[in-house]
């Protein structure tokens, strides 16, 4: 019958096995991955990223200090002439030889919205080639120009980079955040204490008391607290007060 004939299919194919015969196989004691690693295994495995982006933990020193997104630049007859400021992470590198037998870099940037490539030249490509890294995560500061010798050709050309790590620290002189007197009360100044406690660092904070009401405002340095800014420290800032925070 039907079903007798079904059991010898599953016997020819999977042998005549039980259940509690098989073993659990034994998974290999392997480092976990960062999550940088994570992540480019996501996007070669599917094509993107899943569980976040590489420069998520610079959200907010990019939005701060960088003039331009890459998708922005993608259209630099917008910005002749000007001096821009990017991030990114580094998602490919090709060094090379010109015809003329100078080498030279070209390099792909990624940020959270779109990706461009550029490339060094001569004294350029010198100074900044030990940069040129696959998942480097880069803080580049340029100048829309030109193209050597194509006068309606606009490129935007490096002029320094950073690790964005390091870009990010020099940048950060203060983190500022606002408090309106009426959320000012112990369980608050508590939950502030124990954050700003949390995150030490070299960084000053400026804290701003609001009063909505009678339109005034008080400045407040933090003499006990400096701090070393991060997003999960923003955010968590951001929850506490209800206010604006800020880098500057």
């Amino acid at each position: 019958n039907m079903a007798q004939q079904a059991g010898n299919m599953q016997a020819n194919l999977f042998g005549d096995t039980s259940v509690e015969d098989v073993m659990t196989p034994i998974l290999a004691n392997c480092p976990e991955w960062s999550k940088l690693e994570a992540l480019r295994k996501e996007k070669e495995v599917v094509g993107f990223y899943i569980s976040g982006h590489p420069l998520d933990d610079f959200k907010y020193e990019i939005n701060q200090f960088c003039s331009n997104s890459i998708q922005e630049l993608l259209q630099p007859l917008a910005y002749k002439n000007r001096e821009v400021s990017f991030a990114g992470i580094i998602t490919d590198v090709n060094h090379r030889i010109s015809k003329t037998g100078k080498p030279f870099g070209s390099f792909t940037l990624e940020d959270f919205a779109g990706s461009m490539q550029l490339t060094l030249f001569g004294e350029d490509y010198g100074k900044m080639k030990q940069f040129l890294e696959p998942e480097s995560l880069i803080y580049v500061k340029a100048k829309v120009q030109t193209r050597f010798g194509q006068e309606d050709a606009w490129e935007v050309r490096p002029s320094s980079i950073q690790f964005l790590k390091d870009a990010a620290d020099k940048l950060s002189k203060q983190l500022n955040f606002k408090i309106k007197l009426v959320d000012i009360n112990p369980s608050s100044i508590s939950k502030l204490e124990a954050l700003l406690s949390s995150h030490k660092g070299t960084t000053p904070v400026k804290m701003l008391v609001v009063d909505m009401e009678q339109s005034w405002s008080i400045p407040f340095t933090s003499k006990s607290h400096k701090i070393k800014i991060n997003r999960n420290l923003i955010e968590d800032l951001r929850n506490v007060t209800n206010g604006e925070v800020s880098i500057s």
